[in-house]
């Protein structure tokens, strides 16, 4: 979109989801591994409120000032109107409460993409011809912010991955 190419919807951009921002996700994940109530649980994380697509797509419009073309596309075999998580256990047993709501997260969102596309870009043109490396900083970074041993496990686990000349990652 913010490169002027088209964006394919299927349907007719009316389906609805529960788009959770990273950091309210982190929050979720990180209360999970401190929690020792019980062995096992099986828990929901989400923002619980449903945005259309089209919604999505006009918030992104504004924060990126720029238009998107769509490709519009035959509904998907399957596709649901609605999916969103049910977050009561999660506010009960966690005390989950996602704080970062669409508008936000979009325009938070924004501001991350723009800050990395010269990072990414710098990035591009050292890789061989036909691959896309990922850009691991911020990854690493979400992971080490808030998540205990899990996060720094994680991020070594990224970091080692990613440094080795074995790993190739496309997008």
């Amino acid at each position: 979109m913010s490169r002027g190419e088209s964006i394919p919807v299927y349907g007719d951009g009316t389906t609805r989801r529960d788009y959770t921002f990273v950091d309210d996700i982190m929050a979720g994940l990180s209360a999970a591994i401190d929690y020792r109530e019980s062995l096992y649980e099986v828990i929901n994380l989400g923002e619980s409120r449903t945005v259309e697509l089209r919604e999505l797509i006009a918030l992104l419009e504004k924060e990126l000032a720029c238009r998107a073309s769509i490709d519009w596309q035959a509904a998907q075999p399957g596709d649901v109107p609605q999916t969103f998580a049910d977050i009561t256990k999660a506010r009960r047993l966690l005390h989950y409460d996602p704080q970062t709501g669409i508008e936000t997260g979009i325009k938070r969102f924004v501001e991350w993409f723009r800050a990395r596309q010269d990072e990414q870009k710098a990035a591009d043109a050292d890789a061989p011809s036909g691959r896309r490396p990922v850009v691991m900083s911020e990854v690493i970074r979400k992971l080490n912010l808030g998540c205990g041993d899990f996060g720094k496990k994680a991020s070594l686990m990224l970091m080692a991955a990613h440094n080795s000349n074995r790993m190739s990652y496309t997008i």
